[in-house]
């Protein structure tokens, strides 16, 4: 009370909550304070005490160290920049804007209720994390404001306990948890932790603004935090002078000497929507927050070049030209529904959809829409992506697109799907495979047109026809498309590849054309024989250079693949198994139980075109007769690549290559 009454003279201290700027604008570090009009003032006039135990250990958070007040400051960092810069010292320009920026942050927050966070990228070398220390300078933090390995609770409590000081992370890894970090930390928002030693509850809150350098871009696999960060690329550039880097460093201690020039230009909202409305212009395909958020960087930068006497019509050229066809991706818009297009088209490119659950049809006045059926489709998304949407949402976004919603046929699973296309693969036009069960389901009809308009992958029309080979009749056709979504992998496979030689036949390749042609070939007038089966059969599964080459070499096989009827494998031949092979359990090395349907797992005999692909491909590779069985209608071979021991039927099994040993044998 004495003190109170005649050392303070009733005047009421406070201790600062936080290094740099109070809540009521007033600026306070260890050794100096200023207003928040940027005017150097005293503890006696603030009436802010600064606290060295602030952070608990002052080794661990160092107050900044500001430079003595100096106007050419910026001057003399700005000019060495743009000499050790070169082609690059625009970012670096920027990013000095979003620095000052950040002394500001706390009034833009409060008015605006969102801080963007930038995001610097590029290869390593590239000078990204240069310009980020030089922009931490301005403030004084140039040494103390990077942070390395640092978990989501200690950046939230470093951020909480600094006002308006910038601070980066730097060269994060590239996780989901960063994503949902950055995202998180755009407006703001308090985040509640248990106390020390389990006493009530710590709430972090951050006072400060934070940038990232990175070699990857970050917020690629969240669209939510894509649209929250300006992202800056750094290339590798050979125009920058060496001696002006070296200079950096001497600068950089002095370059907070400019400080209170930066308080004092203050959050000049007006400039800032007027730029906005000007860049908004530039990227109609951007989110909106992007637009807001690169014409704050902007604004402050050219602030920047003004103090710096630095022409700032280049800068606003760049940003212009460079920055804006950057971001200027519908991939930056954060739109959920042309986000799950993307995705979609993505998991058709890997066979992971098909007809079973996502078709392309033709009505009948001849418009062609892709029917969706959005739980099957969902259900491969949600297992290949993490999103921030749900299926709920996606469905509702397509209803307010006054999409229709109609029951089509679909096949009724993928297992039957796969296998009828891998059946079609060796089946001759007299004898077509069965067609899958069909079932009605109900889907999403989505137009042509609504797919361009979303997505570039939908294409135009394709001169090659890829329409369905289903004999089935229904009031709907497949699309005559090349983008079409129902052909399954192994029809999207390219035929350009090399010859095949009868020991390197394991990389399978299906090409309906080119099988049909060389069916043609090998085939009499009457049905296609048993041998050229088993030409088709090789050829299924080995690339050739074309059906020219094919035709001018397949000569040499004819020993072993020729179109007269062959005798029957006997022990010690090289076989090949027809794709249209049964398994046999008994006497079979067991088969990987995962790559099995489930309905077979414990059948005694399984139709290989049901596997997965992998297995299939190596079941039907070479493979050496090991025995027969007494009847003559069961063969036993080992696979060359593998070894694995298995027994079909030996009417699947064509002969490569004739052993040069016989025995008797029996399965």
């Amino acid at each position: 009370m004495h003190e109170y009454r005649h050392t303070r003279r009733g005047k009421a201290y406070r201790l600062i909550d936080r290094v740099g700027q109070q809540s009521d604008g007033t600026w306070v570090f260890k050794d100096c304070q200023f207003t928040r009009k940027g005017e150097p003032t005293t503890e006696e006039k603030s009436l802010w005490v600064y606290n060295p135990e602030i952070t608990g250990d002052e080794s661990h958070f160092k107050s900044p160290a500001v430079a003595p007040q100096n106007p050419n400051a910026i001057k003399a960092l700005v000019s060495a920049m743009q000499r050790a810069f070169g082609s690059n010292f625009e970012p670096a320009l920027l990013t000095l804007g979003y620095a000052v920026a950040g002394v500001h942050y706390q009034e833009i927050q409060e008015r605006e209720g969102a801080f963007p966070i930038l995001n610097l990228y590029g290869d390593p070398g590239s000078g990204k994390t240069t310009a980020a220390e030089c922009a931490l300078s301005l403030i004084g933090q140039h040494k103390e404001g990077m942070m390395v390995e640092v978990s989501v609770s200690a950046a939230y409590e470093r951020l909480k306990l600094a006002g308006g000081l910038l601070h980066c992370l730097d060269d994060p890894k590239r996780d989901e948890q960063l994503d949902e970090f950055l995202k998180g930390f755009y407006n703001a928002k308090a985040r509640v932790v248990r106390g020390k030693d389990n006493a009530g509850f710590n709430t972090q809150k951050p006072h400060s603004p934070l940038m990232v350098t990175s070699n990857h871009a970050c917020g690629e696999n969240s669209a939510a935090t894509q649209s929250r960060l300006v992202r800056l690329f750094f290339p590798k550039v050979a125009d920058g002078d060496a001696s002006a880097f070296r200079e950096l460093p001497q600068l950089q201690a002095a370059a907070s000497g400019c400080f209170t020039q930066l308080v004092e230009l203050g959050y000049p909202a007006q400039a800032v929507y007027e730029l906005e409305q000007e860049l908004a212009a530039q990227i109609p395909n951007a989110h909106l927050r992007i637009a807001k958020s690169l014409a704050l960087l902007l604004c402050y930068a050219m602030r920047v070049a003004e103090l710096a006497g630095v022409d700032a019509a280049p800068l606003k050229r760049y940003v212009l030209n460079v920055v804006c066809a950057q971001v200027n991706d519908p991939d930056e818009s954060g739109d959920s529904l042309r986000d799950f297009l993307e995705k979609v088209f993505s998991l058709q490119s890997e066979s992971k959809i098909g007809e079973w659950n996502c078709r392309w049809i033709e009505k009948d006045d001849g418009d062609r829409v892709l029917a969706i059926y959005v739980p099957g489709v969902w259900t491969a998304l949600d297992r290949e992506y993490k999103v921030s949407y749900n299926r709920k949402i996606i469905e509702s976004l397509l209803l307010s697109k006054g999409l229709e919603k109609s029951r089509q046929k679909f096949h009724s699973d993928e297992d039957q799907s796969r296998a009828y296309y891998r059946a079609k693969l060796t089946a001759s036009e007299s004898c077509p495979p069965n067609p899958p069960e069909r079932t009605l389901r109900w889907c999403y009809e989505l137009s042509e047109t609504f797919l361009k308009d979303y997505s570039e992958k939908s294409g135009g029309r394709s001169t090659r026809s890829t329409r369905s080979t289903d004999p089935e009749n229904e009031p709907e056709t497949l699309a005559t498309t090349e983008n079409t979504l129902l052909i399954c992998r192994d029809q999207q496979r390219s035929t350009s590849v090399t010859t095949p030689t009868p020991v390197d036949l394991s990389t399978p390749v299906v090409d309906l054309p080119l099988i049909e042609e060389i069916n043609k070939k090998n085939s009499g007038p009457s049905t296609v024989s048993d041998d050229s089966e088993a030409l088709v059969d090789l050829v299924d599964r080995k690339n050739a250079e074309g059906l020219a080459s094919w035709s001018e070499q397949k000569n040499e096989y004819q020993p072993a693949l020729s179109t007269q009827a062959q005798p029957p494998p006997e022990v010690g031949d090289l076989v090949l198994i027809s794709t249209s092979a049964v398994w046999i359990r008994n006497g079979s090395d067991k088969l990987p139980w995962e790559q099995v349907p489930k309905k077979y797992r414990s059948e005694p005999e399984v139709p290989i075109n049901l596997l997965n692909d992998g297995l299939m491909i190596e079941l039907t590779n070479p493979s050496k007769v090991l025995s027969i069985s007494k009847d003559g209608k069961r063969v036993k071979v080992r696979q060359q690549q593998t070894a694995r021991t298995s027994v079909f039927g030996i009417e699947f099994a064509h002969v490569l290559k004739r052993g040069d040993d016989h025995a008797d044998g029996s399965v």
